[in-house]
């Protein structure tokens, strides 16, 4: 079950076109995280997606999230507090939030 995204490249672009996502792109998103996620046996999966020119999102790559990072602080807290099986309260921003 997807818990929350983020925007990769916050130490690069502070304000990036585009986000944060829609209602619709943070469904869409979602539903493909949990599907990119159900191919791993880890409690920790982090996937990558793009959003293409016409619009529409790409996966790009996923792996066990003990090799992903998070510049979002907030988002890294939140996911952290879920392993360790507490309530993960987090409220969005442009760049980072719960799905």
């Amino acid at each position: 079950m997807p818990v929350a995204w983020s925007f990769h490249y916050m130490h690069m672009v502070r304000i990036p076109a585009g986000f944060p996502p829609s209602g619709d792109d943070l469904a869409t998103l979602g539903r493909m995280a949990g599907q990119v996620a159900a191919a791993f046996r880890s409690r920790l999966v982090a996937a990558d997606f793009a959003r293409g020119r016409d619009g529409r999102w790409w996966f790009v790559e996923a792996g066990p999230g003990s090799c992903a990072g998070t510049a979002h602080e907030m988002v890294f807290k939140a996911v952290a507090r879920r392993l360790r099986g507490e309530i993960a309260e987090l409220w969005p921003d442009v760049v980072g939030g719960p799905f």
